[in-house]
């Protein structure tokens, strides 16, 4: 008697795709290495983030820093060439040490803003989906009326507020963490309500576990496969926020920069009489390579540790 194969079940995993022993991080990289365009992605985003912040780290030497602020009037406005790779800009300084020194401060505001919003909002989406009942509800409403507000007109006002008393970074990356929070408040709570149920949430109840052991120790560690993939969907938006911000004037200023007050500078050096093109394209041009690596590494790490898509 012929046996029939049976049909794979949607959405099941395949017996060839799965190696004995492996646990679903194993299985999960696995999946994402074989995602050429995301592993290439990630590639020229490490390399990209190690030169930028390398000029920011203690003890490294200092040409960088140094090279972005040294002005030399005789060599205004000069093209790309073997002594300036990507040309300079009108006060003479070189565009190559600027656009490297700027990726470091884009990077690292990116990085510290999302981390704020991860921290605020998976702590206050964790303990809403915990608590649930009229808790969970009047902590989500209040949710909906940030939702509600104009997003960057609530940066731009605490940029402006804050700025008056302070001229450090610290401000712009408090600024955009302080207002990205919402979404991964929803995301921590949706996947807490799921969670709070299960038998170990259960156990540790039983044994008299407090509810911030519970939430810190037990629920948010099964949160971190969708901490991760909303962590670098969110870093690309915060950098292009800061962007747009100092591209307004209200993020970076000198002797600082960052690609976008970078962008901004060089968009007013591009008129009909000359045209320094390299100003615009160098800055715009490593800013725009980051963004789309940035996000193509999200979406590779979305779906490699989707259950769904493990086929």
């Amino acid at each position: 008697m012929t046996k029939v194969a049976e049909k794979p079940r949607p959405g099941a995993i395949a017996q060839d795709d799965l190696v004995v022993g492996s646990s679903l991080f194993k299985d999960a990289m696995r999946r994402f290495l074989r995602n050429r365009l995301a592993v290439v992605c990630l590639v020229i985003t490490v390399l990209s983030g190690v030169i930028c912040m390398i000029p920011h780290l203690p003890g490294m030497p200092t040409s960088i820093t140094e090279a972005h602020i040294i002005t030399n009037h005789g060599q205004n406005n000069l093209g790309p060439s073997s002594e300036h790779w990507f040309g300079t800009d009108e006060l003479g300084r070189d565009l190559f040490a600027r656009v490297v020194y700027g990726g470091g401060i884009s990077f690292q505001v990116a990085f510290l803003g999302t981390m704020v919003s991860l921290i605020i909002g998976v702590t206050y989406g964790a303990f809403a989906g915990y608590l649930g009942g009229r808790i969970d509800n009047l902590m989500m409403r209040f949710v909906d009326i940030l939702y509600g507000l104009p997003f960057m007109f609530v940066v731009i006002l605490i940029m402006t507020v804050v700025k008056k008393e302070t001229n450090s970074m610290i401000p712009i990356f408090m600024a955009l963490g302080l207002v990205q929070w919402l979404t991964m408040a929803r995301i921590a709570r949706g996947q807490v309500l799921s969670l709070r149920e299960q038998e170990f949430v259960t156990a540790a109840r039983t044994i008299g576990a407090s509810t911030p052991r519970i939430i810190f120790l037990h629920i948010i560690p099964n949160l971190l496969g969708p901490i991760i993939v909303y962590t670098t969907l969110t870093i690309p938006g915060t950098m292009l926020q800061e962007s747009f911000l100092s591209f307004l004037g209200l993020g970076i200023r000198e002797p600082h920069c960052s690609w976008g007050s970078l962008a901004s500078q060089g968009i007013q050096a591009v008129s009909p009489i000359a045209s320094y093109w390299w100003q615009v394209l160098f800055p715009c041009g490593a800013l725009a390579l980051t963004l789309f690596s940035l996000n193509f590494v999200g979406d590779g790490l979305r779906d490699a540790l989707d259950p769904k898509g493990r086929q």
